[in-house]
């Protein structure tokens, strides 16, 4: 290649490299100043120093004719530590898109005023009103129940799988889900005050502070950016003595061999990619130091249903207590009473066919069971105290009564997920303990 030849592509790159260096490049370079500024050496000086040495180098031997010019080495430098924060940037974008989520609110509600309901814009709900949520609907707002119960699924706020039962005055929560039956709560806070936003708040101060072992890794990174600037430095300085044409291109060579400096990426971006894989699985960190401290965890508590087990419970055993009922007739009245409800527990009855009985007056208690009208003959169907003797200890069991008469009693099981037995097995193969929490009797 001519000298003629060489000089144009060598001005051609000069106008390609430049915005990559001066404008892609600036974040590099405006970090430096402030690490120059507050005498704290890190990422920034490195990469600026590799960058610019290049780039200027470059200049001056693309005017003067020289032999040798670094302008790939530094649009290289740029490209991939801007490529390594973009993915940094979507990872902790992700981590927040798991509590984002859940702050996914109705933009109208229905107010109660007086004996009427109006559909109103959620930001014209004030501390005080009433509002109504029907059922599968979420909670717009902090509040009261001002029903005389409630039962709403928190399962996206607190990974309970079952549905919570709240009492006249008891608090519900924005964003949870009203089952069973609508609900009417008074409104005690709303918008930033409300738990879910102060969820928010504490996982973006979480995102926000830096973790121990991150300030370690950075001052690792200060010591390891001192001794490689001293160490490009003195070996410039001896090539001077050997040959001088290659003080810069020795100088350059080391600083590249340093950039990017492992302390400084490694850590954040381990750290930025475990924090949006739990928020995949639900889990939000909400202190900084948690991730690290999990490394000394050495016992594993489950929560039961819906963890270990799949929550679809199903009718394992029916004991008939009428002798002209038959199992198949006892499940079909439950089917029937259960049509239509979303209580965990109605599942257990769905799969079965109801032989299309007409149920009528249907209702449900709160935490207690469901009633309804079928061929004239009031039926009930839950707890044992509200479906057959109310001074008998509850036993687990689901009892159905018609007319007040005890017609049988449900015994529902809910199968382990297929990993779980793995799961466990595998904790203990890695020396973790673990423990189930359960408000069920040890029997179960």
């Amino acid at each position: 290649m001519g000298l003629p030849t060489r000089d144009f592509f060598r001005v051609i790159t000069l106008l390609l490299a430049t915005p990559v260096v001066l404008w892609a490049g600036a974040p590099f370079f405006h970090g430096a100043l402030i690490e120059w500024r507050f005498r704290r050496l890190g990422m920034d000086t490195l990469v600026a120093l590799s960058v610019g040495l290049a780039y200027a180098t470059s200049v001056v031997e693309t005017l003067r004719g020289g032999p040798q010019v670094y302008f790939d080495a530094a649009v290289m430098f740029v490209f991939f530590l801007l490529v390594a924060r973009h993915v940094e940037a979507m990872a902790r974008d992700h981590a927040r898109a798991g509590i984002d989520r859940l702050q996914t609110l109705p933009d109208t509600v229905v107010r109660v005023a007086g004996e009427q309901l109006v559909t109103v814009g959620l930001l014209e709900v004030a501390i005080g009103d009433v509002l109504q949520v029907a059922v599968g609907e979420n909670i717009p707002a902090d509040g009261s129940v001002e029903s005389a119960s409630a039962e709403v699924d928190e399962s996206l706020l607190t990974g309970e799988v079952e549905s919570q039962r709240r009492q006249h005055g008891e608090r519900v929560l924005a964003g949870s889900v009203v089952l069973t039956a609508p609900v009417r709560i008074r409104v005690t806070a709303l918008g930033a005050e409300t738990w879910i936003a102060q969820l928010s708040r504490l996982v973006s101060h979480s995102a926000a502070q830096r973790p121990v072992v991150v300030q370690r890794a950075e001052r690792w990174a200060a010591r390891f950016v001192a001794v490689m600037i001293a160490l490009a430095a003195a070996a410039g300085a001896t090539w001077f003595f050997i040959d001088a044409t290659k003080v810069l291109p020795v100088i350059l060579a080391v600083l590249a061999a340093a950039c990017p400096c492992a302390f400084a990426l490694a850590v954040p971006a381990t750290l930025t990619a475990a924090q949006a894989r739990l928020a995949r699985h639900g889990i939000l960190l909400l202190h900084a130091q948690a991730l690290e401290r999990a490394a000394a965890i050495d016992r594993v508590a489950f929560d039961k249903t819906g963890t270990l087990t799949s929550g679809q419970p199903q009718v394992a055993s029916i004991k008939i207590f009428d002798a002209a009922t038959t199992p198949a007739q006892a499940l079909a009245l439950a089917a029937a009473l259960e049509r239509g409800h979303r209580h965990p527990l109605a599942r257990a009855f769905g799969a079965a066919a109801d032989a299309g009985l007409a149920l009528t007056e249907s209702s449900a208690v709160v935490g207690a069971g469901v009633a309804g009208v079928v061929a004239g003959h009031a039926l009930r169907l839950g707890r044992r105290q509200f479906a057959d003797r109310p001074e008998v200890e509850d036993d687990g069991r689901v009892w159905l009564s018609r007319d007040q008469q005890t017609l049988a009693a449900f015994t529902l099981t809910d199968h382990l997920r297929d990993e779980a037995a793995a799961t466990i097995s595998a904790l203990h193969a890695a020396g973790f303990s673990t423990l189930i929490y359960s408000g069920d009797a040890n029997a179960k």
